[in-house]
């Protein structure tokens, strides 16, 4: 009897599923990390859903590679299954608090770096102030011309109509 190359024994499916609960459980650290940079960096809400739209697309591509790899390229319903089982178990063990701890690492850090360049904040903060200040009032007088012509267009218009005529009819 030939055996196909895609044939797995039970030893080799459980050796499997335990990978991919493994897989699972690492993926849920990934989507703690995405949820911590939630919590510091303020999302709207399509932002949001593209990450989560994101994070699927790389879920699903690490399934299809763990099939790839590990699987001879079979994909199995229980590979599936196996990533669900662990992200959830991960997620609710040690996912929550890993989403506080690392949000206040990343608050911590954000914290860091705007310190760092507070000094070129305020910098830039005297720059803008000239910069506008010549940029704005150009603009203004830009409009005030604007307006002015605007404005003698529209009395050369009243020239041209023959206004006794128009009282005539």
């Amino acid at each position: 009897m030939i055996i196909p190359d895609t044939f797995l024994s039970i030893h080799e499916e459980t050796v499997l599923f335990i990978g991919s609960v493994f897989l699972g459980a690492v993926l849920s650290i990934v989507y703690s990390l995405i949820l911590a940079f939630r919590a510091v960096v303020p999302h709207k809400i399509f932002s949001s859903a593209l990450e989560d739209v994101l994070f699927i697309l790389f879920w699903t591509g690490a399934v299809i590679c763990f099939a790839a790899v590990s699987g001879k390229g079979v994909m199995r319903f229980f590979y599936i299954a196996g990533t669900l089982l662990g992200f959830t178990i991960a997620y609710l063990t040690i996912g929550r608090p890993a989403v506080r701890v690392l949000s206040r690492i990343l608050s911590a850090v954000c914290r860091f770096f705007r310190w760092l360049f507070s000094p070129f904040g305020k910098i830039l903060v005297r720059f803008r102030g000239k910069l506008t200040w010549k940029f704005v009032d150009n603009a203004k007088n830009k409009g005030k011309r604007k307006n002015i012509r605007s404005a003698l267009l529209i009395v050369k218009e009243k020239m041209l109509y023959n206004n006794n005529k128009n009282k005539s009819e």
